[in-house]
């Protein structure tokens, strides 16, 4: 995701979605050198939105629309297509 974040950020916003223990959160980041921007799902109020499992991928359009949701990131390809679409 990181890669991605990196060419793709400008066009695309990247957002992280963590559960658990919100002091393990730097450290992973730090450890994995993660620069996107994070967020913390309190009691998975999100993941139940999407009734998702961990880890899943979910990327909205500009209208709001739910563009893809998989276990994994779309590769640079498939990204580029999901971008010509909403």
């Amino acid at each position: 995701m990181e890669k991605l974040y990196k060419e793709f950020g400008g066009r695309v916003e990247f957002i992280g979605m963590n559960q658990g223990d919100k002091e393990k959160i730097g450290p992973f980041r730090k450890k994995y050198g993660l620069s996107f921007p994070n967020a913390h799902d309190d009691n998975r109020k999100i993941l139940s939105a999407f009734k998702a499992r961990v880890p899943t991928h979910v990327l909205i359009g500009i209208h709001g629309t739910v563009q893809y949701m998989a276990p994994h990131m779309p590769g640079r390809k498939e990204l580029e297509k999901l971008l010509g679409k909403d």
